[in-house]
This record gives C-alpha cells, structure tokens and sequence, in this order.
C-alpha cells in the first residue's frame, strides 16, 4: 500500500512538471517558424548582395579612377560596355581620368570621345564622353577557400 501511494505522489508530480512544459512544445514550434522565416529573409538578403555586387563594384572603381576636378554626370550601359560623361576643370584632368582607367585592368577598350570647352560660371569647364569595358576581377577566395589553380596557356618551355 505504501508503494502504490509513493508511485501516485510521483505520478502526481510528474503530471504538475508536465503542466509546466505543455505551453513549452508549443513555443518551441513557434520559434522554429519564426527560425524558418528568418532563414529565408538572410536567404534573400544574400541573393541580392550578390545580384548587386558587379554595379557596386563598377561604381567603386569608376569612383577610384575619377580625379580632383572632375564629375560624371552620366554613366550609362550600352551593348559595347559603359558611356560615361561628365565636367572637368581642365583638359589636363580629363586627360588623368584617360589614363587612370586605362591603367586600370578591369576597364578595357577605354576611348575618350567628345571634349568641348563650355562657358561656366565665370571659370572654364569642359565636358567629355569615355566609353569603356567593364569587367571585375574575380573576389579573393574567403579563409579556409582553397584559392582556384592559375590556367596557363602556351607551351610550357619545350
């Protein structure tokens, strides 16, 4: 008799500790959705990180190359490449931007077009249009990537 009233004071009790957890299996099915939801968002997020990473990278070198004194006021896509145009304060400056893109080894094909002297604002200004082909190193292996092998062509010293 005893022992049947030790096993229902224990049985007892562990019905009480239950009562504690039922509402725990239901929030750990909620956080479980919500670790679902947050998974899919950090999925999409790292889509369009990189769907936007070659225009970020564009725009960062075309910002790099661009000397004191000058300004884009336009840059466009064409089949052939980029279109850029914009001011500088002197030829010689438009000239830097040439030769900053051209040693550059991303932008390829770079032509300098049109350059016109315009009447500012009391200082000289001309404008220019370069054209150029845009094409992004690949990105560094991250740690722990084995970096991909160099291809080599030609022969190979025979």
């Amino acid at each position: 008799m005893m022992e049947n009233h030790n096993l229902a004071q224990q049985i007892a009790r562990q019905r009480e500790e239950l009562k504690k957890y039922e509402g725990a299996r239901e929030k750990v099915k909620e956080l479980e959705q919500k670790k679902k939801e947050y998974s899919a968002k950090v999925d999409q997020i790292k889509e369009l990180k990189d769907k936007q990473s070659l225009p970020v990278k564009l725009m960062n070198r075309l910002v790099e190359v661009l000397p004191e004194g000058a300004w884009y006021t336009s840059a466009k896509q064409s089949s052939n490449g980029i279109i850029l145009q914009g001011r500088a304060r002197s030829i010689k400056t438009i000239s830097s931007l040439y030769d900053n893109m051209v040693d550059m080894k991303e932008f390829s094909s770079v032509q300098l077009g049109d350059v016109r002297q315009e009447s500012g604002q009391g200082e000289q200004v001309y404008s220019y249009k370069l054209s150029a082909n845009y094409k992004p190193e690949p990105d560094q292996p991250q740690p722990g990537q084995a970096a991909q092998p160099a291809k080599t062509t030609g022969n190979s010293g025979n």
